[in-house]
């Protein structure tokens, strides 16, 4: 019905707004991230972290983290809608795209990961070390409490990225 609609009933408007101002805020906020490999790769990802009002809300002082390891045929924008739900949860989130993938892609070193040496696409658990790392050392994040998502062969990178880590 449009705007009209505001006028013919009483209260709408207040409802729709607050409405508007608790889901915008439940989705935290998001940032760009660049970090770095043991072996020198250049990683990018984003980082979400949730609103300070939901972490105190669901009684936590520091957030409980996730890092998502995207599909061999995918990026980090696969769990886009997840990292927001997450959010609203009071939980952190990272997800970056690994060497040769979306935002990660090194000059010389691979097209989408198609041309990649099997030596290097094998050094891929670096990225997700590297990720662990960046997001147990964020402030808001309880490093104790870090878990993974993980697709296809991003499910063997994440194990043995995970492997003896005791904040996974």
């Amino acid at each position: 019905y449009g705007a009209g609609m505001f006028s013919h009933t009483k209260g709408l408007e207040q409802k729709v707004t607050a409405w508007l101002v608790k889901n915008l805020k439940g989705l935290g906020e998001e940032r760009l991230v660049t970090f770095q490999t043991k072996d020198g790769w250049t990683i990018r990802g984003k980082l979400r972290l949730p609103d300070e009002s939901t972490r105190r809300a669901l009684g936590n002082q520091k957030s409980p983290g996730v890092v998502m390891v995207h599909g061999a045929r995918h990026d980090q924008q696969t769990y886009d809608e997840l990292a927001r739900s997450l959010a609203k949860l009071g939980i952190a989130t990272l997800r970056f795209d690994w060497r040769g993938k979306g935002l990660s892609i090194a000059e010389g070193k691979g097209i989408q990961g198609i041309d990649m040496p099997d030596a290097e696409a094998d050094q891929t658990p670096l990225d997700v070390k590297a990720a662990i790392n960046l997001l147990a050392a964020e402030p808001s994040v309880d490093a104790n409490r870090i878990g993974l998502i993980s697709a296809t062969a991003g499910n063997g990178y994440a194990l043995d990225a995970a492997g003896g880590d005791p904040r996974v």
